[in-house]
């Protein structure tokens, strides 16, 4: 069992790598090559949206000098298991490898990035799960008794792009109309709808797939790719990143209050299996029910995309 300390050097800004040059990046094509702030997927929700392949690329070019000169390890599949805390200092964090070795890394700081918060429970450092009562915050709105199992939905994202003229309808899920036809109380119709809540207002909206003459839409909300900005636009297609309500799960908490350093990933988790069946359930009834404002119910061309 081995004990390592990273460290990273700051690089000058002029011995960084370009992240909007690395391959595969709009930049790359004419439609990108005079624009200093270019957005590849020209998505509203954001002044950068891209492929989640090419954001990787970037981070991997800007480290690999780092890697190069072995300043940089990089350690891949570990699954933090315990952790070294001293007052309220974590100086150690123990790792489970694919290969069935453990390490332990020291470092200065150690950052969590962990989907769920493991290394909070691993170091037993103080921290809450779900909603607090007012009694315990003094806000106004918080509930009167805590409720640990009061957690943000989770989304099973996925990505699509619409081949007009084609059919690309998939299976009917076994569990189609559960989902179509499920109702919360908190919300304004069907989990199926164009209809949702204005995060803001907390007044319902309808916004469908495609608003032409409108601003913004679900389309271009959180589009990834945009075809306009290729050079070869025979082939490829607008892609967009289906992250919205209509696909956020609500159906149980997604961390275990109970049992917080559970080993299993949360990708194999009750909640994830029911994310996971909602979105399917989601591109059904895109492809074969929702309305259009100017064409049949349904975008049978919707087609999921490589990201």
């Amino acid at each position: 069992m081995g004990r390592v300390a990273v460290r990273v050097p700051a690089v000058p800004p002029a011995a960084q790598p370009d992240p909007r040059r690395v391959p595969g990046h709009p930049r790359a094509h004419p439609g990108g090559q005079d624009r200093p702030l270019l957005n590849p997927g020209l998505g509203d929700v954001s002044g950068l949206c891209a492929p989640p392949s090419v954001n990787a690329r970037a981070v991997e070019t800007l480290l690999a000098p780092h890697v190069a000169t072995e300043t940089l390890r990089i350690v891949r599949d570990a699954r933090p298991v315990g952790a070294d805390r001293h007052a309220d200092t974590i100086r150690a964090v123990e790792f489970a490898l694919a290969d069935g070795d453990r390490l332990v890394v020291a470092a200065d700081v150690v950052l969590d990035a962990t989907e769920t918060g493991k290394l909070l429970a691993l170091a037993g450092a103080e921290h809450t799960v779900g909603a607090e009562s007012a009694a315990e915050t003094g806000e106004p709105h918080a509930p009167d008794e805590p409720n640990p199992d009061d957690q943000q939905a989770i989304t099973w994202c996925f990505a699509v792009e619409d081949r007009a003229g084609e059919d690309h309808t998939i299976a009917k899920p076994h569990d189609y109309e559960t989902w179509r036809d499920r109702r919360w109380p908190f919300w304004p119709g069907s989990q199926l709808s164009w209809t949702d809540l204005d995060p803001i207002r907390l007044r319902p909206r309808t916004i469908r797939l495609h608003e032409p003459g409108l601003r913004r839409d679900r389309w271009t909300y959180r589009r990834i790719g945009a075809r306009s900005l290729l050079a070869d636009r025979s082939t490829e297609q607008d892609v967009t990143l289906v992250n919205w309500p209509q696909n956020d799960c609500w159906t149980r908490p997604l961390v275990d209050s109970t049992d917080p350093t559970s080993a299993q990933p949360w990708y194999e988790s009750a909640a994830a299996r029911d994310a996971k069946a909602l979105s399917r359930a989601f591109l059904y009834w895109m492809q074969t029910e929702a309305p259009e404002p100017t064409a049949a119910p349904g975008t049978r061309g919707c087609s999921s995309a490589p990201t």
